[in-house]
C-alpha cells in the first residue's frame, strides 16, 4: 500500500517536528531533558513515487554529507555504499529488498575489522515525492535517532542522547541503556501525536521483559521501537539488532499510543550496554 502525500503537505524537514524549522532537533524523552538540558518488511512507510530511485552512490554521497554535516569528522565515501569515519568507523548501506527506492538498510559498524561483530543495524524509509528528499528524509530520521545513539556511545555527554542505568525505571533492567531521541512527522493537526505520545510514555519501560528476551548478543544489542497511524496504514515494530521481534512488536502493539485519522509516526532507537562496556 502506498501513502500519498498530499499536494498541499509541508515539506518533510517541516513535518519532523513540532519545531517549524529547517533544521529541527529532535524532543528528546522526558528523562532524557531532565538529565541533559515493519511488522512486514520494515514495515516502515511505503514510497510516495514511482521513481525507480536514486543510484547507490548518490545514495552514499547524501549520507556521507548528511555525517559531516551532523558530526564533524572525516565521513568519505571509500565505495558505493560505504562511508568510512573516524578511526574505525564506518556506515555501510546493505543490500534492500524492500523495492522501496527510499528505504535504507544502514549498518553503524565500531569497528571494520570486525563487522559482524560491531554493526549496528537498523532500517527506515523516507518519504517524499522527490527522490532526493526522500533520501535525505531516510538519513535525517536515521541520524536522529539510531545515530545520535551511537554517536552518545562515543562521546559520552549525555547531549544527544540519554543515559540510563541498570537499575533506573526508565531503562532496561541489567542494561546501562543509551537512548536516542523521539523522533515524529506526519500530517495535519495530529502530525506529532505519535512522536509526544512517545515521549510522554517512553514505550520501551512496559515491555522491557519483551525485549530482553529476544536479545542475542552478550555485549551491546540496538533496538529500534517503531509506531505509525493513520485510518488506513498502522504499524507498530520493534526490531532487534535489525531483525523484526514479533512478542515485542506485538506487546508495543497493544500500548496505548494515539490512534489518528491522519498519519503521524514516531520512532526511537535504543542502545543496551554491560555497564562495564561504558566508559564512567
Amino acid at each position: 500500500m502506498t501513502i500519498p502525500v498530499p499536494d498541499d503537505a509541508e515539506p518533510w524537514w517541516i513535518l519532523l517536528t513540532g519545531a517549524r524549522m529547517r533544521c529541527p532537533v529532535p524532543c528528546a524523552l522526558p528523562a532524557l531533558c531532565a538529565r541533559t538540558e515493519d511488522r512486514q518488511a520494515c514495515a516502515t512507510v511505503p514510497a510516495v513515487t514511482n521513481d525507480p530511485g536514486l543510484s547507490l552512490t548518490a545514495k552514499t554521497e547524501l549520507l556521507a554529507a548528511a555525517l559531516r554535516e551532523a558530526r564533524a569528522g572525516d565521513w568519505r565515501v571509500t565505495e558505493p555504499g560505504f562511508v568510512r569515519g573516524p578511526g574505525s568507523t564506518a556506515v555501510a548501506i546493505q543490500p534492500d529488498d524492500s523495492g522501496t527506492p527510499s528505504h535504507l538498510h544502514l549498518a553503524f559498524i565500531l569497528n571494520v575489522d570486525r563487522p559482524e561483530e560491531t554493526a549496528i543495524v537498523d532500517c527506515v524509509t523516507g518519504v517524499s515525492k522527490d527522490p532526493s528528499d526522500a533520501v535525505r528524509h531516510a538519513i535525517f530520521q536515521w541520524l536522529h535517532t539510531t545515530g545520535a545513539a551511537v554517536f552518545e556511545l562515543f562521546e559520552q555527554r549525555g547531549e544527544i542522547a540519554g543515559h540510563f542505568p541498570h537499575d533506573d525505571p526508565f531503562g532496561v533492567p541489567g542494561w546501562h541503556t543509551i537512548g536516542g531521541k523521539a523522533l515524529g512527522w506526519g500530517y495535519g493537526a495530529t502530525d506529532l501525536a505519535v512522536r509526544d505520545w512517545m515521549v510522554a510514555n517512553p514505550p520501551w519501560v512496559p515491555i522491557t521483559e519483551h525485549l530482553k528476551r529476544g536479545l542475542d548478543r552478550e555485549r551491546f544489542n540496538g533496538i529500534k521501537l517503531y509506531i505509525a497511524s493513520s485510518e488506513n496504514y498502522t504499524s507498530a515494530e520493534v526490531r532487534i539488532n535489525g531483525r523484526v521481534d514479533e512478542p515485542a512488536s506485538q506487546a508495543l502493539a497493544m500500548l496505548d499510543w494515539p490512534r489518528t485519522v491522519e498519519l503521524s509516526v514516531g520512532r526511537t532507537y535504543l542502545l543496551l550496554l554491560h555497564d562495564d562496556d561504558v566508559a564512567s
